[in-house]
């Protein structure tokens, strides 16, 4: 299917079916609003070619309650069944965070001294920031024990040399490694 172009829609054309199973708390529609405010209406809201939507209802409410009169649109020619798929798959598959890395990027933020912009626009308290970046030390803290055992693990391991070359290779004789590789690495 190609994709057809992005348009200027006025709000009050576009239309939900008040079926979406997606729910939004009050907080993270707070926040939401906010990262309009911030950086703009920067991710379309998707339709069917009826202006019925499938993907953005919460960007379509944040835009109306901010007083926006037109949004950008991308209108897919999909059935009622399709936009229903396409709902499902927009709304479940969008990864999850790493708590690791999450902390990290926290920390980041914060100390760039922009603990306040992180509350406005995640909407998120002192103690919920403190958290996380709490949850990290004690990730950071659990690598390092893990490391040690690796490490422990590896010396003990060196006395074995056949051991040794299966796990130099992640368990797969020399001679098979290479094609298993191939086969797992084409598209």
């Amino acid at each position: 299917m190609k994709i057809p172009p992005a348009e200027l829609v006025d709000v009050e054309r576009l239309r939900v079916d008040n079926e979406n199973p997606n729910r939004m708390s009050a907080r993270q529609f707070k926040a939401l609003k906010e990262s309009v405010q911030r950086w703009g209406f920067i991710v379309p809201i998707i339709t069917n070619r009826n202006y019925l939507v499938a993907d953005g209802e919460h960007r379509l409410r944040a835009a109306k309650d901010l007083g926006m009169k037109q949004v950008c649109v991308v209108r897919l020619p999909v059935d009622d069944v399709d936009r229903r798929l396409l709902r499902q798959v927009m709304n479940k598959i969008r990864g999850e965070h790493d708590l690791f890395l999450d902390a990290e990027e926290y920390y980041r933020i914060v100390s760039e001294d922009s603990r306040d912009l992180i509350k406005k626009l995640l909407n998120e308290s002192d103690l919920r920031i403190y958290t996380t970046q709490l949850r990290k030390k004690k990730l950071h803290r659990s690598e390092k024990e893990n490391r040690t055992k690796t490490q422990e693990s590896k010396a003990h391991a060196n006395s074995f040399p056949h051991f040794q070359t299966l796990e130099s290779n992640n368990g797969i004789p020399q001679n098979k490694r290479h094609s298993a590789c191939q086969a797992t690495s084409r598209p």
